[in-house]
């Protein structure tokens, strides 16, 4: 039995069993098939009193002592489940039976077998020392490590940040965070700290308001600023909390002074794989700097099993300089020419405060200058249709089709379109998704069809689309204000 219920390499039969039967409770408790529903099971809220949970505890203990007779749990599991009962922490026995799931498998993958050839990645990449390395030996061989989030602490350059000693008020907390986090590598201190929060409808969830955090701060005599796009799911006191806003990169501020200082550092948000760390996200989160060679370490399947980074950029050519005198370049080729100067304004500022990944997608900040393709790939309705609008719209009158219509054909679908006197078509194989291999042709001869001046061009850092005449584009190559593909200006990392 025990050879027919492990499953590969990964899971024991211990864990298969109680998985199964954690399983069969689900079904039998909720009706529903795990496998092919998603179901959330919380046990907050409400206190049982002090009778009905000692009854409650001693059917606990016999259930728990039957499973362990069963030869289904370790001796931790055992001890550690036991001192849980007593503490009155169960109320159901699906939440008892789901806790040892969770715990047995957690272990079984922190077991020294699977987690000393971690520990020894870390060490040889230089992200944990010699002397942390022969510390975190000792503590995996000792079975120490009970969460993979544990291993931040024997590594260099990181911070684990403790949510519930900020205030809920971003008023305190958001200026106090940024100070912590500069504290993590020299050169950081700043002054002039300042954000503002206003509401962003284009970018909601239906009817989930979002708040735009812009941050500006000062460091070595030069303005940073960042923005963070957050969902406000509410809070009691009607105020921003810190945990719905630190996930979504403030700390990239950071990097963008790194990238000034030409500094071979970037600070990463690092993640704990689920099942392998104990669930504490909401309280506690971790930052680790990083140099470019060492996130390949994170990359390898035996590592990310464990441990995740975020993808930053190591390309220290994107400097607060390279950007403003690139924008001037745009704005002097006549990018811009469609904006009005609040517009522009409002452009620059927000292309400072962007997450820098590309010199491609600081454009996005400007209306009207490129389309995003990716905007179309949750669009089943009418792809091409929308597509052919925006390409008019970025092209400012130069290209302005009409009777524009799309229609299933065998083989795929058909745009129709009149332009110039006459009616245009062109049939896309849709078969193998919403845009086929065939639309970068489509696009190199949108222009030539129809006697365009100038010519559309994919941005594939920004999976983008542009509309730019022979004289930009030349100007663009030449001073390399743009990637188009034959080069690759950011180095980034996952």
């Amino acid at each position: 039995m025990e050879g027919e219920l492990k499953y590969g390499d990964n899971y024991s039969y211990r864990v298969a069993v109680l998985g199964g039967l954690e399983e069969i409770m689900l079904r039998k408790t909720y009706h529903v098939n795990p496998h092919r529903t998603g179901i959330f099971v919380s046990y907050g809220g409400g206190h049982l009193n002090k009778k009905t949970q000692d009854s409650i505890n001693t059917s606990f203990r016999t259930l728990l002592q039957k499973i362990n007779k069963a030869g289904l749990l370790t001796d931790r599991v055992y001890t550690y489940t036991l001192k849980d009962i007593d503490s009155g922490r169960y109320f159901d026995e699906l939440q008892l039976i789901g806790s040892l799931t969770e715990m047995s498998s957690r272990l079984e993958w922190l077991a020294p077998d699977r987690l000393l050839p971690v520990a020894e990645q870390l060490h040889k990449s230089d992200v944990v020392s010699d002397s942390s390395f022969r510390h975190l030996q000792d503590d995996i061989r000792a079975g120490k490590i009970e969460s993979a989030s544990e291993l931040s602490s024997y590594c260099k350059l990181v911070r684990t940040f403790d949510i519930n000693k900020y205030p809920d008020d971003p008023k305190l907390w958001l200026e106090q965070i940024h100070r912590d986090v500069a504290e993590m590598l020299p050169g950081l201190n700043f002054t002039e700290f300042s954000y503002s929060a206003i509401p962003d409808s284009t970018s909601s969830i239906g009817n989930i308001p979002v708040i735009k955090y812009k941050v500006s701060l000062v460091c070595n005599s030069q303005t940073y600023k960042n923005t963070s796009i957050v969902y406000n799911f509410g809070s009691k006191s009607g105020k921003m909390q810190f945990t719905e806003i630190f996930r979504v990169g403030f700390y990239r501020i950071f990097n963008k002074i790194l990238a000034d200082e030409q500094s071979p550092l970037r600070l990463h948000y690092v993640m704990f794989t689920p099942g392998k760390s104990v669930n504490d996200h909401l309280q506690h989160f971790t930052l680790i700097a990083l140099r470019e060679a060492q996130t390949d370490l994170f990359m390898r399947s035996s590592n990310f099993t464990y441990v995740l980074v975020s993808r930053e950029s190591y390309d220290n050519t994107l400097t607060s300089a390279r950007i403003d005198s690139t924008i001037a370049e745009w704005r002097k080729i006549g990018l811009f020419s469609h904006l009005s100067e609040d517009e522009i304004r409002a452009g620059i500022d927000d292309a400072e405060a962007d997450n820098i990944f590309s010199m491609d997608n600081l454009l996005a900040n400007f209306p009207q200058v490129t389309y995003r393709l990716n905007s179309e790939v949750i669009g089943p309705d009418y792809p091409y249709v929308t597509l052919l609008n925006h390409f008019s719209i970025i092209t400012h009158g130069v290209f302005n089709p009409t009777k524009i219509k799309e229609r299933k054909v065998k083989g795929g679908i058909k745009l129709q379109y009149y332009f110039n006197g006459r009616i245009h078509w062109y049939t896309f194989n849709t078969a193998m998704g919403w845009l086929d291999a065939k639309f970068p042709a489509f696009l190199k001869g949108l222009s030539q069809e129809n006697n365009l001046p100038g010519n559309f061009y994919q941005l594939p850092d920004a999976n983008a689309v542009i509309y730019l005449a022979e004289q930009q584009y030349s100007y663009i190559v030449e001073h390399r204000l743009l990637d188009f593909g034959t080069t690759r200006t950011g180095k980034r990392r996952m």
